[in-house]
């Protein structure tokens, strides 16, 4: 009886945990990296000193009241560290700052902000480099990047990175599988590997393109004359 028991739980836990390691992220078929960011700390604000106050009387002349003077606010000596770690907040805007910036390398389409992420679709245009290539395979070279946040750090992930030819069928697809989409026969090992270097570099292209983004504070001033 208690064999039957264990298996009726096992059969029923069985699909949640096979659904579970479906939705695992497969970490060789991606670019990912966490980076810390500080940011520049408030400065501290000394209060400005409060002006002297003069004693008028009405009527006849008295003698003057010698002014009471208050003593200068004790001066703050700011000892703290000049930066601390970047908050959510900024390093969200800084990220849409890029999203929403334009490049001369690549292009970025189906842009979003969302459940605390950032993230966008990029393409590159690819063109063999050598002359009458054994295969179509001119075309383009697609990824996706999502961005996101924890206090003081940020983590970018490339995936989803994708050769596709304009014409033909030599379209590699997913450029960490050693094989192409269309075969061997279509697309060989010598081409494919130049299509999966390209691709990888033009990863990295967009990696240090945000990166030297995310350094830089997003202007808060508004253009408007009002």
């Amino acid at each position: 009886m208690k064999k039957l028991f264990l298996l009726a739980i096992l059969l029923t836990v069985a699909p949640f945990v096979s659904k579970a390691q479906e939705e695992e992220e497969d970490l060789t078929k991606m670019i990912r990296e966490v980076v810390s960011l500080e940011m520049d700390r408030p400065k501290v604000v000394t209060p400005p000193p409060v002006a002297a106050v003069e004693e008028h009387t009405k009527g006849k002349k008295k003698k003057k009241k010698p002014v009471e003077e208050l003593p200068p606010p004790e001066e703050v000596f700011d000892t703290l560290s000049p930066t601390v770690p970047a908050s959510v907040t900024e390093m969200t805007n800084r990220a849409t700052a890029w999203l929403n910036g334009k490049s001369k390398k690549f292009k970025k389409e189906e842009a979003y902000t969302s459940g605390g992420k950032v993230g966008c679709k990029v393409k590159f245009p690819y063109k063999p480099k050598v002359l009458n290539p054994t295969a179509d395979v001119e075309g383009e070279i697609t990824m996706k990047i999502t961005i996101d946040f924890k206090e003081g750090k940020y983590r970018y992930t490339i995936d989803n990175i994708e050769h596709k030819a304009t014409r033909g069928v030599a379209s590699g697809g997913d450029i960490f599988n050693e094989t192409p989409a269309c075969g061997s026969l279509s697309l060989n090992h010598v081409m494919w590997n130049q299509i999966r270097g390209a691709a990888k570099m033009h990863a990295g292209t967009v990696a240090e393109d945000l990166k030297a983004k995310m350094k830089n504070p997003v202007s808060t001033e508004s253009k408007s004359e009002w």
